[in-house]
Protein backbone atom coordinates (compact mmCIF):
# COMPACT_ATOMS: atom_id res chain seq x y z
CA UNK A 1 0.00 0.00 0.00
CA UNK A 2 1.54 3.26 -1.11
CA UNK A 3 2.00 5.90 1.66
CA UNK A 4 0.04 7.98 0.78
CA UNK A 5 -2.82 6.09 1.14
CA UNK A 6 -1.61 4.83 4.64
CA UNK A 7 -1.61 8.58 5.55
CA UNK A 8 -5.46 8.53 5.23
CA UNK A 9 -5.95 5.99 6.96
CA UNK A 10 -4.02 7.19 9.86
CA UNK A 11 -5.72 10.43 9.74
CA UNK A 12 -8.91 8.73 9.94
CA UNK A 13 -7.80 7.06 12.74
CA UNK A 14 -6.20 9.83 14.77
CA UNK A 15 -9.10 12.02 13.67
CA UNK A 16 -11.42 9.64 15.23
CA UNK A 17 -8.86 10.12 18.94
CA UNK A 18 -8.73 13.82 18.37
CA UNK A 19 -4.83 13.12 17.96
CA UNK A 20 -4.36 14.04 14.49
CA UNK A 21 -2.64 17.36 14.91
CA UNK A 22 -0.26 15.87 17.16
CA UNK A 23 0.97 13.55 14.95
CA UNK A 24 1.29 16.40 12.29
CA UNK A 25 3.37 17.88 14.69
CA UNK A 26 5.55 15.03 15.86
CA UNK A 27 6.16 14.26 11.72
CA UNK A 28 6.60 17.70 10.70
CA UNK A 29 4.31 16.65 8.07
CA UNK A 30 3.68 19.44 5.57
CA UNK A 31 0.52 20.38 4.48
CA UNK A 32 -1.31 21.11 1.05
CA UNK A 33 -2.27 24.41 1.86
CA UNK A 34 1.11 25.51 1.37
CA UNK A 35 0.65 25.25 -2.32
CA UNK A 36 -1.57 27.75 -4.03
CA UNK A 37 -5.19 26.90 -4.31
CA UNK A 38 -5.30 26.75 -7.95
CA UNK A 39 -2.89 23.89 -7.76
CA UNK A 40 -4.19 22.24 -4.90
CA UNK A 41 -6.73 19.78 -6.72
CA UNK A 42 -3.82 17.83 -7.96
CA UNK A 43 -3.11 16.21 -4.47
CA UNK A 44 -7.00 16.63 -3.52
CA UNK A 45 -6.49 12.81 -1.96
CA UNK A 46 -4.97 13.98 1.08
CA UNK A 47 -4.67 17.05 3.24
CA UNK A 48 -0.98 16.57 3.92
CA UNK A 49 2.17 14.90 2.46
CA UNK A 50 3.58 11.94 4.06
CA UNK A 51 6.97 11.71 6.14
CA UNK A 52 9.17 11.36 2.84
CA UNK A 53 7.41 13.95 1.03
CA UNK A 54 7.72 16.86 3.80
CA UNK A 55 11.50 15.17 4.59
CA UNK A 56 11.86 16.93 0.81
CA UNK A 57 9.43 19.26 0.77
CA UNK A 58 11.53 22.41 0.83
CA UNK A 59 14.18 20.94 -1.58
CA UNK A 60 11.15 20.21 -4.62
CA UNK A 61 9.16 23.14 -3.98
CA UNK A 62 11.21 25.73 -2.75
CA UNK A 63 14.51 25.39 -4.77
CA UNK A 64 15.83 24.36 -8.65
CA UNK A 65 18.43 22.06 -7.34
CA UNK A 66 19.28 18.20 -8.91
CA UNK A 67 17.19 16.14 -6.43
CA UNK A 68 17.70 12.34 -6.13
CA UNK A 69 15.15 10.75 -4.06
CA UNK A 70 15.88 6.87 -2.80
CA UNK A 71 12.56 5.71 -1.31
CA UNK A 72 10.86 2.13 -1.29
CA UNK A 73 8.11 1.12 -4.01
CA UNK A 74 4.66 2.83 -2.82
CA UNK A 75 6.68 5.60 -1.17
CA UNK A 76 4.62 8.07 -2.47
CA UNK A 77 7.33 9.09 -5.38
CA UNK A 78 4.95 9.93 -8.21
CA UNK A 79 3.79 12.89 -5.48
CA UNK A 80 7.14 14.46 -5.58
CA UNK A 81 7.55 14.36 -9.28
CA UNK A 82 3.68 16.23 -8.90
CA UNK A 83 4.71 18.89 -7.12
CA UNK A 84 8.23 19.70 -8.93
CA UNK A 85 5.77 19.90 -11.85
CA UNK A 86 4.03 22.74 -10.06
CA UNK A 87 6.82 24.41 -8.84
CA UNK A 88 8.27 24.98 -12.33
CA UNK A 89 4.69 26.34 -13.63
CA UNK A 90 4.48 28.49 -10.59
CA UNK A 91 7.88 29.59 -12.20
CA UNK A 92 6.42 30.08 -15.46
CA UNK A 93 3.80 32.26 -14.23
CA UNK A 94 6.39 34.21 -12.44
CA UNK A 95 7.76 35.00 -15.65
CA UNK A 96 4.75 35.26 -17.69
CA UNK A 97 6.00 32.97 -20.41
CA UNK A 98 3.92 29.94 -19.81
CA UNK A 99 4.35 27.72 -23.12
CA UNK A 100 8.02 28.98 -23.22
CA UNK A 101 9.42 25.59 -21.16
CA UNK A 102 8.80 21.88 -21.58
CA UNK A 103 8.90 19.02 -19.10
CA UNK A 104 10.11 15.66 -19.76
CA UNK A 105 8.90 12.64 -17.65
CA UNK A 106 10.88 9.08 -18.62
CA UNK A 107 9.78 5.15 -16.93
CA UNK A 108 11.30 2.26 -18.32
CA UNK A 109 7.45 0.76 -18.66
CA UNK A 110 5.24 1.45 -21.52
CA UNK A 111 2.61 0.55 -18.87
CA UNK A 112 3.50 3.40 -16.79
CA UNK A 113 3.89 6.08 -19.07
CA UNK A 114 0.52 5.06 -20.11
CA UNK A 115 -0.50 5.20 -16.43
CA UNK A 116 1.10 8.89 -16.00
CA UNK A 117 -0.31 10.00 -19.20
CA UNK A 118 -4.09 9.72 -17.99
CA UNK A 119 -3.51 10.30 -14.21
CA UNK A 120 -1.68 13.64 -15.72
CA UNK A 121 -4.03 14.71 -18.27
CA UNK A 122 -6.74 14.39 -15.33
CA UNK A 123 -4.65 16.72 -13.03
CA UNK A 124 -2.87 19.12 -15.20
CA UNK A 125 -4.67 19.59 -18.01
CA UNK A 126 -6.90 22.74 -16.69
CA UNK A 127 -3.56 23.88 -15.66
CA UNK A 128 -2.67 24.44 -19.49
CA UNK A 129 -0.36 21.80 -19.94
CA UNK A 130 -0.76 19.48 -22.79
CA UNK A 131 0.71 16.00 -21.77
CA UNK A 132 1.75 13.04 -24.65
CA UNK A 133 2.95 10.07 -24.07
CA UNK A 134 5.71 8.75 -26.97
CA UNK A 135 7.01 5.01 -26.25
CA UNK A 136 7.40 2.52 -28.84
CA UNK A 137 4.26 2.54 -30.50
CA UNK A 138 4.65 5.86 -31.34
CA UNK A 139 7.28 4.97 -34.33
CA UNK A 140 5.79 8.02 -36.53
CA UNK A 141 6.73 11.01 -33.89
CA UNK A 142 10.19 12.78 -33.76
CA UNK A 143 10.89 16.16 -31.82
CA UNK A 144 9.40 18.13 -34.24
CA UNK A 145 6.15 16.40 -33.30
CA UNK A 146 6.44 17.13 -29.99
CA UNK A 147 6.85 20.98 -29.71
CA UNK A 148 2.75 21.50 -28.57
CA UNK A 149 3.08 19.47 -25.94
CA UNK A 150 4.46 20.75 -22.52
CA UNK A 151 4.89 17.56 -20.86
CA UNK A 152 6.86 14.82 -22.49
CA UNK A 153 6.29 10.97 -21.44
CA UNK A 154 8.63 8.47 -22.62
CA UNK A 155 10.72 5.68 -22.07
CA UNK A 156 14.77 5.15 -22.11
CA UNK A 157 14.73 3.86 -25.55
CA UNK A 158 12.16 6.12 -27.36
CA UNK A 159 13.40 9.08 -25.62
CA UNK A 160 17.34 8.42 -26.79
CA UNK A 161 16.00 7.49 -30.56
CA UNK A 162 14.43 10.77 -30.60
CA UNK A 163 17.32 12.52 -29.09
CA UNK A 164 19.97 11.24 -31.36
CA UNK A 165 19.97 14.08 -33.96
CA UNK A 166 19.04 16.74 -31.00
CA UNK A 167 21.08 19.41 -32.89
CA UNK A 168 18.39 19.13 -35.27
CA UNK A 169 16.04 20.86 -32.95
CA UNK A 170 18.50 22.52 -30.94
CA UNK A 171 15.99 25.31 -29.55
CA UNK A 172 13.16 23.04 -28.74
CA UNK A 173 15.74 20.68 -26.56
CA UNK A 174 16.89 23.42 -24.77
CA UNK A 175 13.27 24.42 -23.92
CA UNK A 176 13.59 21.47 -21.83
CA UNK A 177 13.76 22.55 -17.99
CA UNK A 178 12.38 19.62 -16.01
CA UNK A 179 13.85 16.79 -16.45
CA UNK A 180 12.33 13.53 -14.67
CA UNK A 181 13.41 10.05 -14.13
CA UNK A 182 11.55 7.74 -12.54
CA UNK A 183 13.20 4.22 -11.46
CA UNK A 184 16.84 5.59 -11.75
CA UNK A 185 18.28 2.56 -10.14
CA UNK A 186 18.10 1.07 -13.49
CA UNK A 187 21.42 2.72 -14.36
CA UNK A 188 22.97 0.34 -12.71
CA UNK A 189 21.41 -3.05 -15.08
CA UNK A 190 23.41 -4.44 -17.78
CA UNK A 191 20.43 -4.63 -19.86
CA UNK A 192 19.09 -1.08 -20.02
CA UNK A 193 21.22 1.13 -17.37
CA UNK A 194 23.55 1.67 -21.00
CA UNK A 195 20.70 3.89 -22.24
CA UNK A 196 19.72 5.32 -19.80
CA UNK A 197 23.61 6.77 -18.77
CA UNK A 198 22.95 7.93 -22.57
CA UNK A 199 19.70 9.63 -21.90
CA UNK A 200 21.26 11.34 -18.56
CA UNK A 201 24.79 12.73 -20.25
CA UNK A 202 23.11 14.17 -23.92
CA UNK A 203 20.66 15.91 -21.40
CA UNK A 204 23.83 17.76 -19.70
CA UNK A 205 25.04 18.41 -23.23
CA UNK A 206 22.22 20.25 -24.77
CA UNK A 207 22.04 21.85 -21.91
CA UNK A 208 24.52 24.00 -21.68
CA UNK A 209 24.85 23.94 -25.39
Amino acid sequence: MDLVSTNQRLMTSYESEKDWSSFIRENNLRSVEEIPENYRHVFSNFTHFNKIQSKVFDDIYYTDHPVVISSPTGSGKTVLFELAIIRFLINLELINRPNAYRMVYISPLKALCDERLIDWHDKFNSLGVNCISVTGDNENYDLYNLKNFALIITTPEKWDSLTRKWRNNKILMQSIKLFMIDEVHLLNEDSRGSTLEVVVSLFNNYLFV
